[in-house]
């Protein structure tokens, strides 16, 4: 949150957090009771988790800043199947055909339908200008929420998101289409390494997943429009 209030992307105390895979709100709760933002937009498309969600919310009085939303978010208005992961609660994922090998057991999981649609439906409603940023968590799906989320992304709104090489290739995307997804949307990626945040070319993030590998490897990074200046740059 500083690094990007650090670099005018918002000010502290200001706009709204859209926090996508919300899961019990510890994202968007936490930025709302640090003074980082004054409104969250949190959508959770499990309904155990989505009722933590809200539980969480009105314990910590926050029920007035908050819109939480019932949805999957991906590149498409549907039904999806969602995978519930017994044995860690913030591991459900949207399930779709594919080859790559499991690590965690996901055939043997339950499965249930959800609510899904793109994100520029869900913030139709929402002026773009007071979005401070998206922070994206959806286990692999987070091709799919940026493929429906052309027209929001359009006004230069950083992005906060996880990346795991293993999720989205279980997700049913190619690496290779996650790299042109993000290409095409982004000029930068930020990392936090030893000595704070470094910058790299989106042209280079296929070398970024390589880093990660294929093993279950996984990190944040920060997606932006514009070159952020007085910081790190990769050598």
């Amino acid at each position: 949150m500083k690094f990007l209030q650090d670099a005018k992307y918002f000010n502290k105390g200001e706009g709204t957090i859209v926090d996508v895979g919300a899961n019990n709100g510890v994202i968007s709760i936490g930025a709302l009771t640090n003074g980082e933002v004054s409104n969250a937009i949190a959508i959770e498309p499990d309904i155990n988790n989505f009722s933590v969600l809200t539980h969480n919310i009105k314990q910590n009085n926050l029920e007035h800043a908050f819109k939480t939303l019932n949805y999957a978010v991906s590149d498409n208005a549907s039904i999806l199947q969602l995978e519930i992961s017994k044995s860690n609660l913030g591991d459900h994922r949207i399930q779709k055909p594919t080859s790559t090998r499991e690590l965690f057991k996901e055939s043997k999981r339950k499965v249930v339908d959800v609510k899904s649609d793109t994100l520029d439906n869900l913030l139709k409603d929402i002026d773009p200008n007071n979005i401070s940023l998206v922070w994206v968590d959806v286990q692999g799906h987070e091709g799919y929420v940026f493929q429906g989320a052309q027209k929001i992304l359009s006004y230069g709104i950083p992005v906060v998101s996880e990346i795991w090489p293993y999720g989205i290739e279980r997700s049913g995307m190619s690496q290779q289409q996650f790299c042109d997804i993000v290409s095409a949307q982004w000029t930068y990626f930020w990392v936090r390494r030893k000595t704070g945040f470094v910058q790299y070319s989106v042209t280079d993030f296929h070398e970024f997943l390589e880093e990660l590998g294929g093993d279950g490897d996984f990190n944040n990074v920060i997606f932006t429009a514009k070159l952020i200046s007085n910081q790190h740059s990769r050598p």
